[in-house]
C-alpha cells in the first residue's frame, strides 16, 4: 500500500467537506476516518486535522500566525503588527501570541513558514557576530 501524507489526507478531506451539508458531511467525515482506519493511520489524526485547518483557513483568505514578544503587547502595536503581516501576505492573520522573557524586547512574528525577527536578543547576537568577526 502506498503511504499517504497528512497534507494528502487533509487535501481529501477539505475537497470532500467543502460543499456538503447536514447528513452529507455527516457521511463524507464518517468515509474519511473509515479510509483512514483501514489504510492503519489513525495515529496520525491530529497533524491529518491541523494541516485541514491550515488549508481551510487559506482558502478563505486567512492565515495562522505566531506573535512573540518579551511582554504583553499594547493594543496599538499589536494592530500596527497585524496591520503590516496583512500587507505583507495579503491574508487575514489569526494570531495566537506568547510571550517569551527571553527575547529580551522586540517581537518575533511566524507566518506561512516564515520568521520575521524583529527581537532585541537577534539585535544583540548579530552584533556579536559582527564585533568578533
Amino acid at each position: 500500500m502506498r503511504k499517504i501524507t497528512n497534507k494528502q489526507y487533509a487535501l481529501s478531506l477539505y475537497q470532500a467537506v467543502k460543499d456538503a451539508k447536514g447528513g452529507e458531511l455527516k457521511t463524507r467525515i464518517n468515509n474519511f476516518l473509515q479510509l483512514v482506519k483501514q489504510r492503519k493511520d489513525l495515529k496520525k489524526l491530529d497533524k491529518i486535522f491541523l494541516q485541514f485547518a491550515e488549508i481551510y483557513q487559506a482558502e478563505r483568505g486567512f492565515m495562522a500566525a505566531e506573535l512573540i514578544s518579551a511582554q504583553p503587547l499594547t493594543s496599538a502595536v499589536k494592530e500596527d503588527i497585524l496591520a503590516w503581516l496583512k500587507k505583507y501576505s495579503g491574508q487575514e492573520p489569526l494570531v495566537k501570541e506568547r510571550v517569551a522573557p527571553e527575547i529580551l524586547g522586540g517581537a518575533i512574528v511566524k507566518f506561512s513558514a516564515k520568521v520575521a525577527d524583529f527581537s532585541l536578543a537577534k539585535k544583540l547576537k548579530d552584533l556579536n557576530i559582527f564585533l568578533t568577526a
